[in-house]
């Protein structure tokens, strides 16, 4: 008995370094992931936004992995219950679908494409879009009559092209761009027309290109910019100002 006692807590103690190993080896692995995002930053605006993207990434794949280890263990230690299989490592959206949806600058930390959050000198919060000319948004909202989405705009690198050329998709599909001013922000907004299921609508803002402020010659400034978003929202179409 004192023999296995003591065998199972050599045991014990080995699991624990072994664990401590993978603990520090991990570490090891995202500070330098981290390090090499941040050295891959442009500029300074991106320098939190790459630590963020890297932190969030970890997270969810931690998140994951602890998802399926329960998957495995309830399945094989619950007597009587069976857990169905993992389709999908992880859903398509996990949010639901909202009647009208605001969403700040401030909170486009997990968007693509995107710079880092600035304000105004008034506090009002924005974000470039770039360098690439699309700015792809998932958003979270119920399609059961027809909506208008609005993407909210304090500056444009070039109007005359940017703006004016500047396409809308709704689920591949391609709207009719309208342009309109709430008396602070300029908007690009398009129908959303009506759809029955409750999957969240993929929002592609396509510009024909971004430009740097040195190519303008308007300071020192080479990010490839395009929009500076204060953000975006879906109303229904009656509530929406014509």
């Amino acid at each position: 008995m004192n023999s296995g006692k003591g065998g199972d807590i050599e045991m014990l103690a080995e699991d624990l370094r072994y664990f401590d190993a993978l603990v520090k080896d991990d570490a090891q692995s995202l500070q330098a992931r981290i390090i090499e995002a941040v050295e891959a930053s442009p500029n300074p605006y991106d320098h939190l936004k790459a630590v963020t993207g890297v932190l969030v990434e970890n997270q969810a794949n931690l998140g994951a992995r602890i998802k399926v280890l329960e998957q495995v263990l309830l399945g094989k230690s619950w007597a009587g219950i069976d857990t169905a299989e993992i389709s999908q490592p992880v859903a398509e959206h996990n949010y639901a679908p909202q009647a009208q949806v605001d969403v700040s600058a401030e909170t486009f930390g997990q968007c693509q494409n995107m710079y880092g959050v600035e304000h105004t000198p008034e506090g009002l919060a924005y974000s470039w879009t770039g360098p690439s000319p699309e700015i792809v948004f998932d958003v979270p909202v119920l399609r059961d009559v027809e909506k208008v989405f609005r993407l909210g705009f304090i500056s444009a690198m070039d109007d005359d092209e940017l703006v004016k050329e500047a396409k809308i998709l709704v689920d591949g599909e391609t709207q009719q761009v309208e342009m309109d001013f709430d008396g602070q922000t300029r908007g690009l907004c398009c129908a959303l027309p009506v759809r029955k299921d409750s999957r969240a609508s993929r929002i592609e803002v396509k510009l024909i290109r971004t430009l740097s402020p040195a190519e303008l010659g308007k300071g020192d400034d080479k990010r490839k910019l395009g929009l500076a978003i204060t953000g975006y929202q879906v109303a229904d179409l009656k509530s929406h100002p014509a």
